[in-house]
């Protein structure tokens, strides 16, 4: 099961917080670090980003001369790691969010409000560099800060339990992370409405965590609500935004096998993103792998080398070669040469992704579990069959405890197993998991046949 893509611009469904006004500044700031602030943090919402660059930047040489410490210097330089972070840009970010909350920290303190603004943006940058425990305290840090200075239900809380759900998804921690969307969703849809961005974003997140559950029905249902927000909601609403949701509504069909839909809704996505994001963000290159996933899936295997291909170029370049998101096209170009029992090539691959998978997310991830059932069927088709077999059984063991028993996802590694069974001559057994596997399909089967929604049209 591919991870969709998780937020606003990144690859995890972080939610960008309006960029705040200066706080604890002097009342009659410098004129030109105030024209060229404002000039950036302008041009960063409108999407401007070359233009926002260049403010900033000449905002930070500006506020480097009023002081290594003084606040508006910090305030600049969280809005350049924003834009940044929104370009895909994450290594370069990490330098500006880091200086912004030394500064802030000596200024105000360990319990300022600009403090927590500088933790959650250095935490949503270590979030989109695959670092989630890393970025983990700091979002509670913040998250404690802004409650203890606005209450529990200001919409800056929601963004931070958003971000926080987000980031406990990414680690597997979905029981920890389900309570906190809900009521991230409860707080926007009383204070803001139910038909803001932040609506949206909530509803789209609640829509991916049932997703990765298996309820197929509620995810499609709340896809459905985020996307008719975001696509007449005119300026308010980002087109990266609408893609984000196409993307994931997507890959909700093609987990059911419906492959058509699936594709015509990559299709927009991948659109969407190149124009609005330029041809070497890792959140195009997220859709293009998942287009190559598909075009696997259809035995279009060359459509799907080269799909896959050009998002491993512009992962490897954008997050560098120990990213969980490239880990998972690395996995998917090895699974697409095992199809075609091109295993020389399949095993280096299948193995790479898995060391890079269990160093970032540990070893009981789900997205691990992926890796080993690649791996054990590329020692299958190599006639390994003791190695087959432990690496299945592992496999099954992570899904099992981390998704449950009765997870859609499950299916692929039984039937996979039910395969090694069968070669081994322990029919019975293949026929138990096969079984078991097939019960899994009706119930997606069942799913799909249900009412539904009409089309979504462009």
């Amino acid at each position: 099961m591919r991870r969709p893509v998780i937020g606003r611009l990144a690859l995890v469904a972080l939610m960008l917080p309006a960029i705040p006004a200066l706080a604890g500044a002097p009342r009659k700031s410098p004129g030109l670090w105030k024209k060229y602030d404002q000039e950036g943090s302008q041009a960063l919402r409108a999407g401007r980003y070359v233009q926002a660059e260049k403010a900033l930047r000449s905002a930070i040489r500006e506020g480097e001369a009023l002081g290594e410490n003084d606040p508006r210097l910090a305030q600049s330089l969280d809005s350049l790691a924003w834009l940044l972070y929104r370009q895909g840009k994450y290594q370069d970010a990490l330098k500006p969010a880091r200086r912004a909350l030394a500064i802030r920290e000596a200024k105000f303190g360990p319990d300022g409000r600009p403090v927590a603004w500088s933790l959650s943006t250095l935490a949503v940058v270590l979030a989109a560099r695959g670092r989630y425990t890393e970025a983990e305290p700091l979002f509670k840090r913040s998250l404690g800060i802004t409650e203890a200075i606005v209450g529990d239900e200001h919409p800056d809380v929601s963004i931070t339990l958003n971000n926080l759900a987000e980031n406990l998804r990414f680690q597997a921690k979905y029981a920890e992370a389900e309570p906190l969307y809900r009521r991230a969703l409860e707080i926007v849809q009383k204070h803001q409405g139910a038909d803001t961005p932040d609506a949206a974003q909530a509803l789209h997140n609640m829509g991916l965590l049932c997703q990765i559950q298996g309820h197929y029905s509620e995810a499609e249902e709340l896809y459905r609500r985020a996307l008719a927000l975001r696509e007449r909601g005119g300026a308010a609403y980002e087109p990266s935004d609408l893609a984000q949701t196409l993307n994931n509504l997507a890959e909700l069909y093609r987990a059911r096998r419906q492959y058509d839909e699936a594709e015509a809704l990559f299709k927009r996505a991948r659109d969407l993103r190149e124009k609005a994001l330029g041809p070497r963000h890792p959140a195009l290159a997220q859709t293009l792998g998942n287009l190559g996933e598909l075009a696997s899936a259809r035995h279009r295997f060359a459509e799907a080398e080269a799909l896959l291909r050009k998002a491993m170029a512009i992962y490897e370049k954008a997050l560098g070669p120990d990213h969980p998101l490239l880990s998972e096209t690395i996995s998917d170009l090895g699974a697409l040469y095992r199809k075609q029992d091109r295993f020389d090539e399949a095993e280096p691959l299948s193995r790479r992704a898995l060391a890079i998978q269990e160093k970032a997310l540990g070893p009981d991830h789900p997205m691990v579990a992926e890796c080993l059932d690649n791996l054990a069927l590329v020692a299958l088709g190599r006639g390994r069959m003791d190695e087959s077999e432990a690496l299945l059984k592992r496999a099954l063991s992570i899904q099992e405890k981390a998704l449950g028993p009765d997870h859609p996802v499950l299916a692929r590694t039984l039937t996979h197993d039910a395969r090694r069974l069968r070669q081994a001559g322990k029919i019975a057994d293949a026929e138990r998991q096969e079984a078991r596997a097939q019960a899994l399909r009706d119930r997606v089967a069942r799913d799909v046949a249900a009412p539904k929604s009409p089309p979504i049209g462009p």
